[in-house]
């Protein structure tokens, strides 16, 4: 018999690369709202690329988080962050925020296309989302007045689906800027 053959077909099977980090033994709340089960999880190119058992896999940067919560990042909904903080945002990082979600309070840019595409043009520390500012569309359509005309409406209807068309996440609403 000829184990040659055998061991060089073996020899050829790709190997997966190494993950860039382990965290090994968590306690992984998967986002689902079901309880958290222990397992290892495998980072690779900066993304999760395998939960489970991975007994002899290896990376880079090895960590035994045993006893220790491991979850999605958390988004924050209501964020004032200045755009020239979001580089770096430690603050939000070491709270477990990977996104936030800008205009908060019904304000904002009504060209959202812009704003994100002005956050995409730095390094960020974190994801960004916008939501469209409630305000912002009231005023553009009807100004500082109270009073809202049947057509009004629908007008801000067709300014909210095309900021949603340029990306936005949301409608965020604040404190009534109208005067009574």
């Amino acid at each position: 018999m000829n184990y040659s053959t055998g061991i060089a077909r073996a020899e050829r099977q790709p190997k997966p690369a190494p993950f860039d980090v382990i965290l090994r033994h968590g306690l992984v709340f998967d986002g689902t709202g079901t309880r958290h089960s222990v397992a290892t999880i495998g980072v690779r190119g900066g993304f999760i690329a395998e939960v489970g058992d991975l007994t002899g896999h290896r990376a880079n940067a090895e960590f035994d988080v045993h006893g220790l919560y491991v979850a999605p990042g958390f988004i924050n909904f209501h964020d004032h962050s200045e755009a020239d903080a979001l580089p770096t945002a430690a603050n939000m990082l070491m709270q477990g925020v990977t996104t936030v979600v800008v205009n908060p309070d019904g304000r904002g840019p009504l060209d959202v296309v812009a704003q994100l595409a002005d956050y995409a043009s730095r390094p960020l520390a974190l994801n960004v989302a916008a939501s469209i500012g409630f305000n912002s569309v009231w005023e553009s359509v009807i100004g500082q007045d109270n009073a809202l005309p049947p057509d009004e409406i629908t007008r801000m209807q067709g300014v909210s689906v095309d900021i949603f068309a340029g990306g936005a996440l949301n409608v965020s609403a604040g404190a009534c800027l109208v005067r009574s």
